[in-house]
């Protein structure tokens, strides 16, 4: 289980507010029970500069990593609570990324994915799930039909989805999305919608407001036109 949020607008201040309540709710998870201290990382982006970082050490003892000024902006963060048995290390800390002919991709995971239903070509004791559900999505592949396989297989409440989706085409437009999928455990799983963010539920004991997302359903946070000169 881990923590994490999206954001798009333009304010550093708004920024910086949701980054504080990721780390209190990293260090102190009362919905969890547990604290989420196996790595973090960002990707940000402006319409032009991207900057992705990635660290071992727990979100709460770091600083925010970047110069903030008030210009739209999309981001994604993450606070790594690793599974059992899972790989730790930076090249482990979410979002993710992957680049192939159709742009560039970040993609932050907050559950657990069958490795074996996303790939049997894998040395999957070297890979974590998300790394594979990133592989899956950049692929061109659905994720709400991987859900319907998940409940056609019996596979209820072993799966967990949550998603947050930075994918930055070639032509520049990028698009900010978000997809939660769960059966279990709905106090830590659940995730917010507050118009400008998505978030995982611990953070509402921190400070932040929202309306409890829609499972099941790809939807978009924001877009972005990012300067490309030919």
């Amino acid at each position: 289980m881990c923590r994490m949020f999206a954001y798009y607008g333009q304010s550093a201040e708004r920024l910086l507010s949701l980054f504080g309540s990721l780390q209190r709710s990293a260090e102190r998870d009362f919905r969890c029970n547990h604290p989420h201290d196996d790595g973090w990382g960002i990707v940000l982006l402006t319409k032009d500069k991207l900057m992705h970082y990635r660290s071992l050490r727990p979100i709460y003892d770091e600083e925010f990593p970047f110069n903030l000024r008030d210009e739209e902006m999309m981001t994604i963060v993450h606070a790594r609570k690793a599974s059992p048995n899972s790989p730790r290390g930076v090249q482990f800390s979410h979002p993710f990324v992957l680049t192939n002919h159709n742009g560039t991709y970040f993609m932050a995971h907050n559950g657990s994915v069958d490795k074996q239903s996303l790939s049997n070509e894998r040395d999957l004791e070297s890979v974590v799930d998300s790394e594979l559900l990133l592989e899956y999505i950049a692929g061109g592949n659905s994720v709400e039909k991987l859900v319907k396989d998940f409940q056609g297989k019996g596979n209820q409440g072993k799966n967990v989805i949550n998603l947050l989706l930075l994918e930055i085409r070639r032509d520049g437009q990028a698009t900010l999305s978000y997809y939660s999928y769960f059966e279990k455990n709905k106090e830590c799983y659940e995730m917010f919608y507050a118009g400008d963010a998505i978030f995982s539920s611990t953070m509402i004991d921190y400070g932040q407001n929202g309306e409890v997302v829609e499972s099941e359903k790809f939807m978009i946070l924001g877009s972005i036109k990012t300067r490309v000169v030919r």
